[in-house]
């Protein structure tokens, strides 16, 4: 590994990055044809048998060369969502509700559209695009977790484990129609059925079959390494490791491949975050499973809540890694004033072990004013 937890080297492969520290050639190891530098050219540099990939400037996957020498290319949306991509002859398109996917088609490359510019300067294009084979994802309400899949002529349901993995489909006579298990990277260990029926692995990410990654929103997963295959694009914001997926693949997901989260439903929210509680000695506040966390509810949980705590408190704490600079008492005054303004956010107080609920259907600041009296109470608790 280098600097950043960048993969240089392993049993198979040598990995070579770009000034941006984003993964462009992939070779054999031991590699024939090794880079005079650092950084290789992506594609140019391709040869038979290794993979090399070309990035957009604003860091998104353009196109991959696979080691047989077909090629793969992406496009996206002005939002950085995937609508397109083109493989083997066929295009594949993909329409968004916000955050998720909902619609995906497939055609071939030669149906095209070809956009046309008059000479007066009007653009259009010279047909419609065609719209076959159409798929349709349905998710639990407010979340990533699909749970039916819809076709043409048929409908399929989906079951997920509890971390939003998809397992299994059943068709609409409740036949079973495919099922998978996953090991701890997202690689497939057994897989009943047509492969890649439910193309989603862990929750947020689309696995692409031509180029062994999984599309996880704002970057590429690769389940080989268990790890990305470019910088984080918010640093170290979202950890210490600029490559890794979670700190825990059995508790935690990363919806967007930005910043690695625990179950929010399962876990909760600390609302003094636990590094810098431990920093100053609020050690009470700092447990993973015996102090009282904020809990979303699981039916009306929207997917980023979590994500807008943390942006409101990082300011005023310093963010969720390192030591806290100040006293105790100036963090408690700091995390409170981070979670001002967040009254469109409820949820219970709950301690994780015990599933004891302080709190419930209170705002972040509500659930904070109850936590400092349960803490209050343990510390007396502790000198008698």
């Amino acid at each position: 590994y280098a600097a950043g937890g960048q993969l240089t080297k392993d049993q198979h492969w040598h990995y070579h990055y770009d000034e941006e520290g984003n993964l462009t050639n992939k070779t054999p190891s031991p590699s024939e044809k090794v880079c005079e530098s650092r950084v290789c050219e992506g594609v140019r540099n391709w040869s038979l048998g290794s993979w090399a990939y070309e990035w957009n400037a604003n860091g998104s996957l353009k196109k991959v060369k696979c080691p047989d020498g077909k090629e793969v290319a992406f496009a996206y949306d002005a939002l950085g969502r995937r609508t397109k991509k083109v493989a083997n002859g066929k295009i594949k398109r993909y329409l968004w509700d916000g955050n998720v996917l909902l619609h995906e088609w497939e055609y071939n490359a030669a149906d095209e559209p070809q956009l046309l510019v008059s000479p007066i300067g009007e653009v259009t294009f010279d047909k419609e695009e065609p719209i076959e084979n159409l798929i349709t994802w349905v998710y639990e309400n407010g979340s990533f977790v699909p749970i039916g899949k819809l076709t043409d002529n048929e409908s399929f349901s989906i079951v997920s484990d509890y971390l939003g993995t998809p397992v299994q489909a059943f068709n609409a006579q409740g036949e079973l129609v495919w099922a998978r298990e996953l090991d701890i990277y997202g690689r497939v260990r057994k897989e009943k059925g047509i492969s890649n029926f439910v193309p989603f692995r862990y929750q947020g990410q689309y696995y692409d079959k031509e180029t062994e990654l999984a599309y996880n929103r704002f970057r590429y997963y690769s389940p080989e390494t268990g790890s990305y295959i470019s910088q984080d694009p918010i640093g170290l914001a979202g950890g210490l490791s600029l490559y890794s997926y979670v700190f825990d693949s059995n508790s935690w997901v990363d919806v967007f491949g930005l910043m690695p989260w625990p179950n929010p439903i399962r876990k909760g929210h600390h609302l003094v975050f636990q590094k810098k509680a431990n920093s100053v000695g609020l050690y009470l506040l700092g447990t993973d499973y015996d102090t009282p966390t904020f809990h979303f509810d699981k039916d009306t949980y929207v997917p980023g809540t979590h994500e807008k705590i943390h942006r409101s408190q990082d300011p005023f704490v310093g963010g969720r890694q390192g030591k806290f600079k100040g006293s105790a008492e100036e963090l408690l005054e700091a995390s409170r004033k981070g979670l001002e303004g967040l009254d469109d956010i409820k949820g219970d107080l709950k301690i994780p072990r015990t599933q004891e609920v302080l709190a419930k259907n209170v705002t972040p600041i509500e659930a904070f004013d109850k936590l400092m009296e349960w803490h209050k109470k343990q510390l007396e608790i502790k000198c008698k």
